[in-house]
Parts: structure tokens; sequence; C-alpha cells
């Protein structure tokens, strides 16, 4: 799209320019989906599409009239907008169509997402090594990070407890030590591990226990 396109910014009044669905979501391939039913007047076939990485609110007219980088979505082609996504972002969305004079009208309020996150994969496992003529048995825990540099986040949200006859009998933290699998603890044998996912970070960590 030409930088130095001349954009008019129209107002919240103008219903026709409004959108009738605006909707966001991660996929399962840490893509961001951004999706949305066009306004109701055919002439809108533009949708600009930012990505925004300041805690700063953005300003539209900023955004266009400084060239900022945007992608273009025509509305012959898709209502949906597909991104893989890296850290986290925003993306704002701002329906347009051309005027006679070549120019750009443009809906001023744009359509803001929430934050999105690329999702860390988290795999926990316990394993459990009896111990010859005696009532306990060691357990070792792993756990495997897709980004280790997220690896404090983790020891936030991650815990291990101990339960006896589908009761907990202890809650502990984890660290980069115990979820490495270089050291292990000794339990009863008829004791296991269980672990405790923080589900408030669900959006941000694909948690799963492996089964060995």
């Amino acid at each position: 799209m030409n930088r130095k396109a001349d954009y008019i910014f129209l107002e919240n009044n103008d219903d026709d320019m409004k959108l009738n669905r605006f909707e966001w979501s991660i996929d399962g391939k840490n893509n961001a989906v951004i999706s949305w039913d066009w306004p109701r007047n055919r002439i809108v076939k533009l949708m600009f599409i930012f990505e925004w990485e300041s805690e700063k609110n953005p300003d539209t007219e900023t955004l266009l009239r400084e060239g900022y980088k945007h992608e273009v979505v025509t509305r012959d082609l898709s209502a949906k907008y597909t991104t893989s996504i890296d850290g986290k972002r925003k993306f704002i969305a701002v329906p347009g169509y051309f005027n006679e004079d070549k120019g750009i009208t443009v809906y001023k309020p744009a359509y803001v997402t929430d934050w999105l996150y690329k999702k860390i994969s988290l795999v926990a496992s316990a394993t459990y090594k009896p111990l010859p003529l005696s009532q306990f048995q060691k357990a070792t825990l792993r756990v495997t990070i897709s980004d280790k540099t997220q690896l404090p986040l983790v020891c936030e949200v991650l815990k291990y407890a101990v339960y006896e006859q589908g009761r907990k009998i202890g809650e502990y933290p984890l660290d980069s030590l115990s979820m490495s699998g270089a050291c292990g603890f000794y339990i009863k044998k008829e004791q296991q591990v269980k672990f405790i996912f923080d589900d408030n970070y669900s959006h941000l960590i694909d948690f799963a226990v492996s089964r060995r």
C-alpha cells in the first residue's frame, strides 16, 4: 500500500463502517488468527492489519500517516488474517475503502485484540524405582520446556504434590534441578506424585503429563 496515501478518517458515528464481528485466537501451531464479518456497506473492501508490541495504546491515524508496517486483506479474498506469532502481540484491524480521488477512507476507531502470546510447550513426567527390601521407592521428575528462557515462569506455575490413597499429604515447588531428572526423592511405595498446574496461565502454556 502506498505510504504517501491521502487518508480520510471517519469517526464513531459511521455505522456502515463498523464490523459485525471481530474475533481472535491462537491455533495449535502458535499462529494468531484474526477473523471478522465485513461491514454491511460493500464499498468497504480493505482491512489494514497492524502488529503492535508496545504497552502504549496505538493511534490509528499515526500508524497510517507514518507508514507503520502492515498487511492489507481485501474483501474479495478473505475475512481472516493468520500469521505466526513470537513473544506477545496485539493486532489492530482498520477497515477502509478507496475514494474516487484515489485517497483512502478508514474507520478511525480501530479494532484491537487482547494481547496474544506464543505458547510454551510443557511436558512433565514422574518415574518410580522401587527399592529392594524396602517400603520406599525413588521418584524422579522430568519437565521438558520448548523455550528454556521461560524456566522462571514455569517454576512459578508448576508444582508437584505427593498423594497417598487419594489424599494429598504434601505440596512442593519445582526448581531447575528437580525438573531435570538429575535428582530424585524417596516416597512410600503406595504414594504417587501428581503435578499441579496453575490454569490461570493456560493462555501462555500448553501443559501435558507424560504417562511413562
